[in-house]
């Protein structure tokens, strides 16, 4: 544009040069033409050249007028076929702009394509930063924000809207965020962990390096919340494996020690067999619980799932723990109509299990146990439902945890784990299903719903 004016205003002061020495000439031709006058009539007087003088003067700017006007027409008429080539190279009225237009024409394509490329690659580098689950920000030398994403803004708890080069402190106080900025501005890479409206976040910057020199800083924001709660439960888990199991192992050493220092009398000797045997079995009752959640937690794969009749494997449990109801003074019934689902019939017989186990478990005497099975052909259920003592509200949200008792002194007198419900809540959502919980004073209810 600055090209087209620069050529526009030469053109003119040509044309306008052009104009001066066409007036210049045409006076020069008046002069010559009045002193021929007042050579050939000597009788010419000052009034007479008066009388001459006006109409020399019109004839001298009518002449200058029509030089302006025919070089602002020219210059016009010059100009406007170049200007034209911006919109369409290969259009134009002068063969010597032949060349000119073409490498135009074909540059205007490259850059074109080019541009076309770029634009496309922006997208999908656009498209990759925002649909990032983790926040990514980058930032100049200077702590200006460049870019930012939506996730950075959500864990930062930032109302920004990305405005370009709003500066970091503006973006975010945080002091962890900005200490880790400055040490990557350094030149020094740097994490750090925080803990912002409830979610543990890692913050990781690096400085960006462009032809051997910095030039920024690229800060990632990783929401950590469930690695740490999973490390929270294995340390958890981890302690109450190792107190769970040092209890039964500590009576079966006690016992033993005392048998074999000979101070036990022959007649006790049967009943401290007892006490090992059971206390050993609660041991195995452990080791099985804590392989089988172990067994769960590397199962991620449905290769053994097949169909199964839910109300099958309902009866099959029955009929195994009928002589421990009865044991325990409690009556186990069923309610069944066929309800087929996909799954893994081990698991589906472990979970139904446990519930009755638990029920027959935790019942009154002479109370009962029922399991129940329907089918809507949108979500198979099976409900075990007992009269016994009931689990107060306050632990239900905690009952499926492993190793979680809402009665530690009964849960060892009946023999408990701890980790039955973790089993069945594991086994239920790796079948897709969910664990529902109703409880009072007069009994429970676990649902199970696929």
């Amino acid at each position: 544009m600055n090209n087209r004016l620069k050529l526009s205003k030469i053109l003119y002061k040509s044309f306008f040069a052009m104009a001066i020495v066409s007036v210049l000439l045409t006076a020069v031709s008046l002069t010559v033409a009045f002193w021929f006058v007042i050579a050939e009539n000597v009788m010419f007087n000052l009034e007479s050249f008066i009388r001459f003088l006006p109409g020399i003067l019109i004839t001298i700017l009518f002449v200058f007028a029509i030089c302006m006007v025919m070089a602002k027409y020219f210059t016009h008429r010059i100009i406007k076929p170049i200007e034209n080539m911006r919109q369409n190279p290969e259009e134009n009225l002068y063969k010597e702009l032949i060349p000119l237009a073409e490498t135009i024409s074909s540059q205007q394509k490259q850059i074109k394509k080019q541009f076309q490329r770029l634009q496309i690659e922006k997208d999908k580098i656009a498209t990759l930063i925002d649909n990032m689950s983790e926040g990514f920000i980058l930032i100049d030398l200077d702590k200006n924000v460049l870019m930012s994403n939506n996730s950075a803004s959500k864990l930062l708890g930032s109302s920004s809207k990305k405005i370009l080069y709003e500066t970091l402190d503006e973006y975010s106080c945080n002091e962890v965020v900005s200490e880790c900025v400055d040490s990557a501005i350094s030149g020094e890479s740097k994490s750090g962990d925080v803990t912002i409206k409830g979610k543990a976040l890692q913050i990781i910057a690096n400085p960006v390096y462009s032809n051997d020199r910095q030039n920024g800083v690229i800060c990632l924001i990783i929401d950590i919340s469930a690695k740490k709660k999973a490390e929270k439960m294995r340390r958890e888990f981890t302690a109450n494996v190792t107190h769970e199991l040092k209890t039964p192992l500590t009576s079966i050493s006690g016992y033993a020690e005392i048998i074999a220092s000979g101070l036990v009398k022959s007649d006790d000797i049967q009943g401290f067999a007892k006490k090992i045997h059971k206390e050993s079995g609660r041991l195995l009752s452990l080791i099985s619980d804590i392989m089988e959640l172990s067994q769960l937690d590397e199962r991620f794969s449905d290769e053994t799932f097949a169909p199964v009749d839910l109300s099958l494997i309902a009866n099959e449990v029955v009929e195994d723990l009928r002589s421990n109801a009865e044991k325990h003074n409690v009556k186990i019934a069923i309610d069944a109509v066929q309800s087929v689902i996909s799954g893994d019939k081990n698991q589906i017989y472990e979970l139904i299990y446990n519930l009755c186990d638990n029920a027959i478990r935790y019942n009154k005497p002479f109370g009962s146990v029922k399991i129940i099975v329907t089918d809507d052909d949108e979500h198979p259920c099976v409900k075990v439902a007992d009269t016994g003592i009931g689990i107060p509200e306050k632990h239900h949200k905690r009952i499926f945890e492993r190793f979680y008792r809402v009665d530690k002194s009964r849960s060892k007198e009946t023999g408990g784990t701890g980790l039955g419900l973790a089993i069945v809540k594991h086994i239920a959502e790796r079948h897709g299903g969910r664990v529902f919980l109703e409880s009072d004073e007069t009994g429970t209810v676990f649902t199970v719903e696929f």
